[in-house]
Formats: structure tokens, sequence, C-alpha cells
């Protein structure tokens, strides 16, 4: 196995490259590369007077601001564990992850008693912003492959779980997209929270690693990202289709105020092939469709470019990741057969033998999903002959009717492609006779179709078992803090309805 990638030192020589250039932008401020080193060294310093050095959490809950970048960096810096927290979050979640990291230090953007409910957690040194150190820091001589941050899952089916990744693989995380020689070359901006590790590392962290310029935007509202992208010409984002759908519907000229924006990436929930239409209709680019997760870290699959998108697909494994769909008993399966994904290293090209899987799980007794050095995602999906790939869903969402089994992305596609449709989540709902029957939420902004509607126009495209026998329809989905759609109260409202004498072929309507 070839020697682990060492972060501080890449981003080290990166900044040292870039020492007289902006590689850092936020509402207030630009650091060159030389201002963004010699504050890492500042706040790394104060970071080991405040005892956090190998195996300590340094912990943030901050915006889309220069600090926010810096302080991980720092972390890094330090030897430390990095771990941030949503600042969307409600404050029970964060007080909850806060208590479970045991942090030696907690920098917050807003008050303690905002933020915990109450005083931080004995032995923590909570501020507002990190100071800087009484003199320099030596580098810590911290282990490549020794936990450096905690990524926090979702919780869109369950609670949030810490993944342990190490430093090498968030280097490799952030090459893998920075060495992509079809990105673009101009700005990379960064609108969702970059205290999720995954925006952390494909946004600031691989703009640096590829000398590009760092474009903190402060939220992700349609508005404030279409004025970000026109005043600083950004050319490459990641944002969920909440903010594509709210970027067309604010701009009077989407083709003006965009056209620098060549690479718009779509994440976090299923892209409908009707938004991506208009889209393009609009801008005259095309959405890139990818597939990322926590666990990875990062991006998993991404097209070269926008112009080879395939439909339907997320396109193809980046360069250090071998992709292989295995079946129950862990047996590769043919190209067009459906399975889980399983992610190992690849033997060939320049990231050849260097990935990884994450380490496992913060302070949980739960095993980490890896067999034989292949990372066992949960997730189901086809690999066709060209190497694309296209997701199904997650393998425990998987529903399981009467014998047969369907995974609920495929009966998303095909509500969304309803016009009276905007967003769909497809769940399972237990049946006395089948084991399971097919449940879905629909988003439904204007009429509303009827249920035999929806049923006949999933039928026309899938087998009839895959229609929905329940429908409930609302004006919003409900979202987490990463702009996923939570699917437990979906589920949860339709019982309810049943449990409550709900007849079967009866539209369940929630107009709140």
């Amino acid at each position: 196995m070839r020697a682990p990638l060492d972060l501080t030192g890449l981003l080290d020589a990166a900044l040292a490259e870039a020492a007289d250039r902006v590689v850092l932008v936020d509402a207030g401020r630009s650091l060159t590369g030389a201002q963004v080193r010699r504050r890492v060294d500042e706040i790394a310093s104060w970071l080991r007077e405040r005892g956090a050095g190998p195996g300590r959490v340094v912990a943030a809950c901050q915006g889309n601001h220069t600090e926010a970048v810096v302080l991980f960096l720092a972390a890094q810096r330090a030897g430390a564990v990095w771990a941030g927290i949503n600042p969307g979050l409600g404050a029970k979640e964060k007080a909850r992850l806060v208590a479970g990291l045991d942090p030696a230090v907690l920098v917050a953007d807003e008050p303690a008693e905002t933020l915990l409910g109450g005083a931080p957690p004995d032995g923590c040194h909570l501020t507002g912003e990190a100071g800087s150190g009484s003199g320099p820091v030596e580098r810590a001589a911290a282990d490549p492959t020794a936990p450096a941050a905690i990524a926090f899952t979702s919780g869109t089916t369950s609670a949030p779980k810490g993944v342990v990744h190490s430093g090498h693989n968030l280097a490799l995380a952030a090459l893998g997209v920075a060495g992509r020689r079809t990105r673009p070359d101009g700005p990379l901006g960064s609108c969702l929270p970059v205290m999720v590790l995954n925006i952390m590392l494909l946004g600031p962290v691989a703009a640096l690693l590829s000398g590009r310029r760092s474009v903190l935007i402060p939220k992700p509202s349609g508005q404030v990202v279409a004025r970000w992208v026109a005043e600083h010409r950004v050319a490459e984002l990641g944002v969920p289709p909440t903010v594509i759908h709210d970027l067309l519907d604010t701009c009077e000229s989407p083709r003006e105020t965009l056209r620098s924006l060549v690479w718009l990436e779509s994440g976090g929930a299923a892209c409908t092939q009707r938004l991506a239409e208009r889209y393009e209709a609009a801008t005259g680019n095309r959405i890139v469709r990818s597939y990322g997760l926590t666990e990875a870290p990062g991006t998993v699959c991404a097209p070269d470019s926008p112009s080879a998108q395939v439909p339907g697909a997320s396109g193809r494994p980046l360069e250090h990741l071998r992709l292989v769909i295995r079946d129950s008993s862990g047996a590769p399966v043919p190209a067009g057969t459906s399975g889980e994904i399983c992610l190992g290293a690849r033997d060939d090209g320049p990231f050849a033998g260097l990935y990884r899987p994450m380490l496992g799980y913060w302070r949980s007794e739960r095993e980490a999903p890896v067999v034989a050095g292949e990372l066992r995602t949960g997730d189901l999906g086809v690999l066709d002959e060209d190497g694309n790939v296209r997701v199904l869903g997650r393998d425990s969402e998987l529903i399981i009717r009467g014998g047969a089994n369907i995974a609920p992305q495929e009966v998303e596609t095909a509500l969304t492609a309803h016009p009276l449709v905007a967003q769909a989540s497809v769940f399972g709902i237990p049946d006395e006779r089948l084991g399971q029957v097919v449940a879905a939420a629909v988003e439904v902004p204007g009429p509303v179709p009827t249920v035999e509607e929806l049923r006949a126009h999933v039928a026309a495209e899938l087998a009839w078992g895959k229609a929905p026998r329940y429908v409930l329809a609302v004006r919003t989905l409900p979202r987490n803090a990463a702009g996923k759609i939570q699917k437990a109260p979906l589920r949860e409202a339709v019982e309810a309805v049943l449990r409550a004498g709900g007849h079967p072929r009866h539209l369940l309507i929630d107009r709140t």
C-alpha cells in the first residue's frame, strides 16, 4: 500500500504557491495564501495552548466565513480532530452532538445559552472566535492515518452518527475532486454550510489544493446565490434542487446572471428531469448530477463533464475509487444488475492503492461497514457497461412487496415526471398480506392530482405493484438542515391517517 497522504503538507505547499493571490473570500474579507498560512499558525498555537492536540476534538459551529475555514486548517496543523456542527440544526440537536464530542475547544458564532441551552461541557473552552497563540507552534507529528475529522450523517432515517476519517482520507477526497481535468478553472463557490465536512472538503479545501479561489456564500437562498455568482464570477457550485428552483424563480435573466456558472452540481436529493430541462433552457448549461456520501467521504461519482451527463445516472466513479455492485452474498453482479454499492481502492491510475475506508464511528460500538477493505455503502445501485452509476436508494429503505423488491428512487423518478408534482418521497408501509406496500408523499405547489391519476401515471412506466397505494400530498416536504427530505415524519403521517380510519383509495391531503 502506498504511503498515506499528508493533508497539512499538501496545503502548506498550495498556500506557499498562492502566497500573493487571494484564495479565500467571504462577505467581509479576502485573504491571500500568505495571510491564510499566517492565521493558521496563530490559531494552531492557540488551540495547542488550550489542550487541543492529537486525539482531542476541536468543535466548531460557524457560518460560511474565512475564519471557519482557517480553524479547520489550524485543527489539522495542531493534530486535533475537527468536528463541524451544522448551524442550521436545532438547539437540542446541537447540544446532543457537543455532549457526545467532549471537545477541548468549541468555537461558535452564537452564544452558549443559544447553542447548548446552558453551560459548555466541563473542561471545554468555549469562545465566539479563535484567538492567537503566544508563540509559533511546531507542527504536530500526527499520523496521517489517525482520526482527523468527524462528519455527522444527515439523520434522515435515524439519529446522526459521527463518522471518523483520517487526514489521508480528507486529502484524497479533496484531491479526487481538485484533480479532475474537466473541472473549470474559475472560482469555486460554497453556499451550503462548510460545517458539513463534505462541503468543507469539496469546496474550500479542494479549491486551495487546485490553486483556485474559494468563495464562501453566506446562505443557500436563490437571491443571495445569484448575487454572489454574478459578483464573483463563480464557475462551480454545488446545491440541492431547492436552490436551483429558487435561482430560476428569482433571476430575471438567468442566462446573464449565471453565465460564469459552467458547473452547477446537484446533490442531497434527486434532481428531476423536468428541473434539469428547465435549467438548461434558461441558462444554456446542464446540471451535473453526482453521488456522494458522508462515509466515503465526499463525492463518489460524477460525470466527466456536464455534456457527458447520462439521464438518470450520477456519472462515473472518481479516479481513486473502485466501485463494485454486489449481491446479498457479497458476490459481484453483472452490469445492468442492481445490488449494493461497494467502494474500494483502484489498482491503476494516479491514485492507485490510495483509498482507505472510514475509520469507524465516534465513540460507538457499532462496527464500520467495511468488509475486506471495501466500504459497504448500504446504497443500492446499477452500473452500466460504460461505468455510469444509477443510484436506487438506501438498502434499508428497500420496499419488499409480496416478495418483490422495489427501490424507492425509481418510483420517485416516475412520480416527479407528473406535471403537478415538484418532488416525491417514497417509502414502505406495513401490510398484513403483502408485508409492505408502497406509499408516497408528493410536494404539490398547485392543483392536487387524484390518487388514481398518480397511480396510473406510475403504472404507465413501472410494474403496477410499484404504484403507490397511499399518497400524502403536501405543499412542502420536510427537510433537514442539509436539505435532504426526511421520510420518518412522512411515514408517521400516513400511518396516523390510516389508524384513524382513512380509506386506502383516498388521497391524503395535508396543506400545512
